[in-house]
C-alpha cells in the first residue's frame, strides 16, 4: 500500500508484540493501514499471565473476528462466589451482564497472543519482527526513527510516520522517548500459581475474604486453576509452601500436585504517564499506565487503549484527522485508566483487611451487599468493566460507527427490561400516537412484504400486523435483550423475528413494500449505509417509514431543542439507572444526526420522494413517510 504523499515510506511502527500491540496492529488491518510490529523476543511467552477479558475487550475481538476463538479456547466464568470467616456471603451473577458476552472469560495471556498472531499472519494486517530489540528514539519533522538491535548482534534503523510503544510495563519506547510519569507501590504482596484443579467448582470463581487472609481462584482451560493469595506483611521464603498453606486453610482444597507454573509474587503498583503522545511517538497499554493485577482490569484498559487509537491513527495517516485529535485520546484514556484503577485500589483494600474484628465488618458488609439484588447487579457491571464510568462518556463514543454500534447494544441491553414504560414517560404518553400515526400514513390494502428496522419491543410490527393481517412481517434488531422481548409478543401474531444489522439485513435486493424504522436511523452507526440498505431491499414504489428525532434547521431552536432533550433525559436516567448517559443518549446522538432539511435532501439522494410528514413534541419529533422512485412490477 502506498501512503499518501507527503509521508514517509515506512509503515506506523508498533514496538511490543504483546496483547495491546498485536490488538493495535489487527485494528490498523483493519483499517487498511499499514503496519510493523518489532518486539526483543524471538519466541511469544508461554506463561498464563493476565487471564481474564471482559466484555468490552471481547466486542473488540468480535471486530477483528476472533471472539469465537477466544471463547472456544477459554472459559466463561459466570459467577463468582465471595467467601466470609462464616461461610458463603453471596454471589455475583455476570449472566446478567447487558450484551453478547454475558460472562468474563478466562484465557491465558499466551493463547491471546497466540490468537492475535495468527490472525496477523493470515490476513496480512501487519508485519512481526521478532528478535528487534528498541535501543534508542529519534523524534523529528513528519517522521520519527527507531534505532533497534537485531538478534542482538547488527544494529539498525527503522524510519516511521509514527510509533506506538505497547511494550509494557518495563517500556523502552517510555524511557528513551523520555516519558515522564508518576509510579508508586501499594502495601500488600501477593503469591500467584495455577494448578491442575482439584475442586468440583468447574467453571465458577470464588474469592474468599477473612480475618486468616485473602485467597481468589479463577478457573482456566484445560481443567486448571489460579490461584492468587494475600502475603503475610514480612512475605515468605516458600512461597509455593505458603500458597498451598492458604488454600488449605481458607478454601479447604488440598493442592497435592506440583504446581503448573513456576509461583510468582509480586507487589501492586501504579504507574500513570504525564502526557501519552510527545512527537510522533505514543504509548498504549502498560507502557503508558499500570494498575493491580488485582481485578484483571489493567490489559483490559490497554485493549480499550489500542480500539480508541487505531482509528485516530487511521485517519491522521490518511490526512482525513488532525494530529491534535491525538490529544483527544490522551484526555480520554487517563480518565478511564484513573475511574479504573480507583475501583482496583477501593476492592483492593477492602479486601486486603485482616483481623477478626474487621473482617467480621467487611463479612456483614458483603453480606448486605450481595444479598440485595440490584447493588449485586452493579457491582458485577463494574467488574466486569461495562458500567458507564469505566467506559468513556456517549457522546466521545458516537465517533466512529464501531463504537457507535457497540454503544447501542450496551444501551438498550440495559433498559430492555423498561423500554415500553420510559417510551411513555419520555413521550409523555404520546410515543403510541405517533407509531399508529406512522402505520396509518403507510399505503393500504394488499399483502405487502414488511420489514420493521430496530424493532425494539415490536410496537410498530404488530401496528402493521394489525394493518396487514395477511402481510409477510419481520422485526429485526441488533442487541439481544430487545428481540428477546419483542419476540414475546409477536411470534404468535405470526410475525418473524431476526437478529441483524439494519446496514446489513441479508435480506435479497428489491424483496420487500414497506420498511418502517422506528428512533433507529439515528443510532444508525452510519447513516448512508442504513439508508443504503434500506433502498437495496425496497423495490421501486416501496414505501419507508420512520419515525424519528428531528432537528430544527435553525440554530437557535435547534440549540434549545437539544437542551431540553439533554436535560429531560438525562434527569430520567439518573432516576431509573444512575447512568445520565442511558438517556442522555437521545440529545447526543440527535447532535451528530442531519438537521431538518439536510435529512429530507438525504432521502432524496438515496431516491425517496417523501408522501407524507407530521411533526410532533414542539417540532421535536417527526413521522415521515417516503416512497421509492420507480414503478413497481
Amino acid at each position: 500500500m502506498t501512503p499518501p504523499s507527503g509521508q514517509p515510506d515506512a509503515p506506523i511502527l508498533v514496538v511490543g508484540a504483546g496483547p495491546v500491540g498485536l490488538a493495535l496492529a489487527n485494528l490498523l488491518g483493519r483499517h487498511q493501514v499499514p503496519c510493523t510490529l518489532i518486539d526483543k523476543h524471538v519466541t511469544p511467552h508461554t506463561q498464563s499471565r493476565a487471564i481474564g477479558l471482559t466484555p468490552p475487550s471481547l466486542r473488540l475481538f468480535r471486530r477483528i473476528g476472533v471472539a469465537e476463538r477466544m471463547i472456544e479456547a477459554g472459559v466463561t466464568v459466570t459467577v463468582a462466589r465471595v467467601y466470609d470467616d462464616r461461610g458463603e456471603a453471596g454471589a455475583l451473577r455476570f449472566d446478567d451482564l447487558p450484551g453478547e458476552f454475558p460472562f468474563i472469560l478466562t484465557l491465558p495471556q499466551s493463547d491471546t497472543v497466540r490468537i492475535l498472531r495468527d490472525l496477523l499472519s493470515a490476513s496480512g494486517n501487519g508485519t512481526l519482527l521478532p528478535g528487534h530489540e528498541l535501543t534508542g528514539v529519534s523524534k523529528g519533522p513528519g517522521r520519527v526513527e527507531a534505532k533497534v538491535l537485531v538478534d542482538r548482534e547488527s544494529a539498525r534503523t527503522i524510519p516511521a510516520s509514527w510509533l506506538v510503544g505497547c511494550d509494557g510495563r518495563y517500556s523502552a519506547t517510555r524511557e528513551m522517548a523520555g516519558f515522564a510519569y508518576a509510579h508508586r507501590f501499594y502495601k500488600p504482596s501477593f503469591v500467584m500459581a495455577d494448578y491442575a484443579d482439584p475442586t468440583d467448582w468447574g467453571a465458577e470463581a470464588r474469592l474468599f475474604f477473612t480475618g486468616r487472609g485473602s485467597l481468589e481462584a479463577f478457573p482456566l482451560p484445560g481443567g486448571s486453576r489460579r490461584w492468587v493469595a494475600l502475603l503475610p506483611p514480612g512475605g515468605t521464603d516458600d512461597p509455593a509452601g505458603y500458597l498451598e498453606q492458604q488454600v488449605s486453610r481458607l478454601a479447604h482444597v488440598e493442592l497435592r500436585a506440583r504446581p503448573l507454573s513456576e509461583p510468582t509474587t509480586f507487589r501492586p503498583e501504579r504507574l500513570l504517564v504525564r502526557a501519552f503522545v510527545s512527537g510522533r511517538v505514543l504509548l498504549a497499554g502498560d507502557a503508558a499506565h499500570v494498575m493491580s493485577p488485582i481485578g484483571g482490569q489493567g490489559m483490559n484498559t490497554g485493549f480499550g487503549d489500542a480500539s480508541r487509537l487505531a482509528p485516530l491513527l487511521a485517519g491522521v495517516y490518511r490526512g482525513r484527522l488532525p494530529e491534535a485529535c491525538f490529544g483527544l485520546y490522551a484526555r480520554e484514556r487517563r480518565r478511564v485508566f484513573r475511574v479504573a484503577c480507583r475501583r482496583n485500589a477501593s476492592g483492593m483494600w477492602l479486601g486486603t483487611l485482616t483481623g477478626s474484628r474487621v473482617s467480621g465488618l467487611r463479612g456483614s458488609l458483603l453480606r448486605q451487599v450481595l444479598r440485595r439484588p440490584e447493588p449485586t447487579r452493579r457491582l458485577a457491571l463494574h467488574f466486569a468493566m461495562v458500567t458507564p464510568r469505566a467506559a468513556l462518556r456517549c457522546r466521545d463514543r458516537l465517533s466512529s460507527p464501531a463504537r457507535k454500534r457497540d454503544l447501542n447494544v450496551e444501551i438498550f441491553s440495559e433498559i430492555a427490561s423498561e423500554y415500553s414504560w420510559m417510551s411513555g414517560v419520555l413521550s409523555l404518553g404520546r410515543d403510541a400516537m405517533w407509531k399508529r400515526n406512522l402505520v396509518r400514513d403507510l399505503p393500504g390494502g394488499g399483502r405487502p412484504v414488511c420489514v420493521d428496522l430496530a424493532c425494539g419491543n415490536g410496537d410498530i410490527a404488530a401496528l402493521l400486523r394489525e394493518r396487514y393481517p395477511d402481510a409477510q412481517i419481520t422485526a429485526v434488531d441488533i442487541t439481544p435483550a430487545m428481540l428477546a422481548r419483542a419476540r414475546e409478543r409477536l411470534e404468535s401474531k405470526g410475525v418473524h423475528c431476526e437478529q441483524r444489522d439494519m446496514m446489513r439485513t441479508e435480506l435479497p435486493a428489491g424483496s420487500v413494500d414497506i420498511v418502517t424504522v422506528g428512533y433507529g436511523l439515528r443510532n444508525a452507526p452510519d447513516l448512508r449505509g442504513a439508508l443504503a440498505e434500506i433502498a437495496r431491499v425496497l423495490r421501486p414504489g416501496g414505501s419507508l417509514g420512520v419515525l424519528e428525532f428531528s432537528r430544527y434547521d435553525s440554530r437557535f431552536p435547534a440549540a434549545i431543542e437539544l437542551l431540553i432533550l439533554r436535560a429531560w433525559g438525562r434527569l430520567w436516567g439518573w432516576l431509573r439507572t444512575r447512568n445520565v448517559d442511558t438517556y442522555g443518549y437521545i440529545a447526543e446522538s440527535l447532535a451528530v444526526f442531519p438537521q431538518r432539511r439536510a435529512f429530507h435532501a438525504l432521502l432524496d439522494e438515496y431516491g425517496f420522494e417523501i408522501r407524507s410528514l407530521r411533526h410532533g413534541f414542539l417540532g421535536f419529533v417527526e413521522v415521515l413517510v417516503g416512497r421509492k422512485r420507480g414503478t413497481g412490477t
